[in-house]
Order: C-alpha cells, then sequence, then structure tokens
C-alpha cells in the first residue's frame, strides 16, 4: 500500500458547516500533496452537501486528488467502512465535518506515524468552539466530546486497554483492511442520525492493540471541533453517554482479551458474570439513594445513567459478546498467520 495519508472527511448533511473544515485541509502547509488523497463520504445526506463540496473544491485551489464518495447506509460506522474501502494511502485520518485542523496536522502526523513502524493509531487534541455561551458543565466532561488530551505524555499509550476518539485520529489504513478481509464483523455500528450508540473508534483501537499495535496521542497535534446549541444542552450530553455506555457489554469481550490474552473461556463467563452483579448493585444503590433524597445534581444524574446503561448491555449482550470473544481468537490466529 502507498505510503501517505488518506483524509476521510466523513458528512451527514454538512453542507452548512463543512466548508472550514474543507479550507483547514486545503492550506496544510509542509506536505507533499502527492502523498495525501482527500475523500468526501456522503453518509446519505438528505440536504445539498454534495453540490456544496463540488462547489467549494471547484472554485478554490486544491492540490491533492479527491473524491466524492456516497455512502446509501446510515451511521458512523457504514461511512468509516467505506472510506477504508476507497482509501489508496497507508493511513486513514477521521476527519468529521465539524473538525478544522491545525495548519501542521498532516505534516506533524505523517512524521510521527513514519518515525515507529509499530503505531496502529494516533490521535490528537480537541479544543473546542462554540456556537453559543459554553455551558457551565462542559469543562467537566468535555472528553466525551472529543475534547482535550487524551493522554497525560505525548507518545505511547500505556494502559491495558487504550482507545482514542474517532476525530482527528490516524488509523493505520493497511491493517484494519487485512482485519475486515479476513471476514471479522466490528460489533459496535456508532452514531446513526439520532441514534447516539458509540465505540466504533474504541474498536478499532483494540482492535489494533489486541494484534499487537500501539496506541499513541501526541500533544502537538491539535483541531479545533465545533459544537452548535443542540450538542451543548445537558439531555443531549446525557444521551451522548447512555450511547456511550450501551456499548459496555459488546465491548467486554475486547477489555478480556487485552488484559488476560490467553484468558481461558470459563474466566470469561465468570468475569462477565461479575461484572453484570457489580453494576447491579450500583444501579440499586443509586436507585435507592435518589428515592429518598429530594436534591439531584448533575452528577448524582449523570451516574445513574451510566450505570444503567451499562447494566442494560451487559444483560442484552451476553450471546454477542461471547460470540465476539470466540471470533477475536480466530482473527488474531489469522492475522498472525497473514
Amino acid at each position: 500500500m502507498q505510503q501517505g495519508i488518506s483524509i476521510a472527511l466523513c458528512t451527514y448533511n454538512g453542507s452548512k458547516r463543512i466548508e472550514n473544515t474543507l479550507f483547514s485541509i486545503f492550506v496544510q502547509e509542509g506536505i507533499d500533496f502527492s502523498k495525501f488523497e482527500l475523500l468526501i463520504i456522503d453518509n446519505a445526506s438528505t440536504d445539498n452537501t454534495t453540490e456544496v463540496c463540488k462547489n467549494i473544491l471547484e472554485n478554490n485551489k486544491f492540490n491533492g486528488s479527491y473524491r466524492i464518495v456516497l455512502e446509501p447506509k446510515t451511521g458512523a460506522i457504514n461511512a468509516r467502512l467505506k472510506a477504508l474501502e476507497e482509501a489508496k494511502f497507508k493511513w486513514l485520518l477521521i476527519c468529521d465535518d465539524d473538525n478544522v485542523l491545525d495548519k501542521n496536522y498532516l505534516s506533524k502526523g505523517l512524521s510521527i506515524l513514519e518515525s515507529n513502524k509499530q503505531i496502529g493509531a494516533l490521535g490528537g487534541k480537541g479544543i473546542a468552539s462554540f456556537e453559543v455561551e459554553k455551558p457551565v458543565w462542559f469543562d467537566k466532561y468535555h472528553s466525551s466530546y472529543a475534547v482535550g488530551q487524551q493522554n497525560t505524555n505525548s507518545g505511547k499509550i500505556e494502559k491495558y486497554n487504550p482507545a482514542l476518539y474517532g476525530a482527528g485520529t490516524f488509523f493505520n489504513n493497511e491493517i484494519l483492511k487485512l482485519i475486515f478481509k479476513t471476514g471479522y464483523k466490528a460489533v459496535m455500528i456508532g452514531p446513526n442520525q439520532k441514534n447516539l450508540t458509540r465505540g466504533e473508534d474504541t474498536e478499532w483501537c483494540y482492535l489494533l492493540k489486541l494484534i499487537d499495535y500501539e496506541i499513541w496521542y501526541d500533544e502537538s497535534l491539535s483541531f479545533i471541533h465545533h459544537f452548535n446549541q443542540e450538542r451543548l444542552t445537558w439531555n443531549y450530553y446525557l444521551n451522548l453517554k447512555k450511547g456511550i455506555a450501551s456499548g459496555a457489554g459488546l465491548l467486554y469481550s475486547y477489555h478480556f482479551l487485552l488484559n488476560n490474552k490467553n484468558g481461558k473461556t470459563y474466566n470469561y463467563f465468570a468475569r462477565y458474570f461479575q461484572e453484570t452483579i457489580k453494576f447491579l448493585l450500583v444501579y440499586s444503590k443509586l436507585a435507592l439513594n435518589i428515592k429518598f433524597k429530594k436534591s439531584k445534581s448533575n452528577d448524582i444524574e449523570l451516574g445513574v445513567v451510566i450505570v444503567k446503561y451499562k447494566l442494560i448491555s451487559f444483560l442484552c449482550n451476553f450471546n454477542k459478546s461471547y460470540k465476539n470473544l470466540n471470533n477475536l481468537k480466530r482473527l488474531s490466529k489469522k492475522v498472525n498467520i497473514l
């Protein structure tokens, strides 16, 4: 596969916000555009996103190659899988239509990626930009919005379960293509219009880590993440956390193997059961506290939402999680052979 970066600009009805994102790509400095391509993935938009993008591209000088690709299936994971399929370069940069990349994002990113062949994914720092006044609670919970530092230091993330938010992350396209060509099916579907289910970017990081690639963060990579009024309400944030928590049971197969690569099946059953009981007990305690206390803070409300939907996920997804555990074990063998 060619050395370079395919920029996957995935968008759903992004006609009113995508211009700044495109211009931030056009003005990238210190790069050889022959090593880059821009893939605009129109994810079943119902507005004039494709036409807007065509006009911007035609009316402004862009030195690199570009394509607009239609993906008729809604959902972030479908757009990203389409980008993987279409990309011709080794690295795939996920750039959302509300991101504005720093002018050196591509040059710095490529330099870091080429410095270590074991990097599977590399993320940067999101900086929030607001359409309206920032909510008083935002800074406390900003990481769920793909904002802020993703590690205390630049370099390899040492946790057993390292994960990056999708926005602004470079993924090893070559290895991910190899994984999905084996027939492996991702279990996390990602956000889909009003459905805020989250975790597809985490799953890609886990997949890469399982086959011994490193997950990196670098403080020098920064991008602006813009938020409109709709996404800055407390109800939206609670729904976002519901979506993140709802993947807990499905992702447990990864957690088990990352922490216990050669773990036995009976250990998996025992630990899955322990996690389920833990969330049941914590949720029961929180529910009782709320019932007998009149005051309810944001922290308590948020805690109830997170624990409740993690519990539901564990209760509902045992079969899928166990099936994925076996699929991951087979995948590790296939990738090692290949």
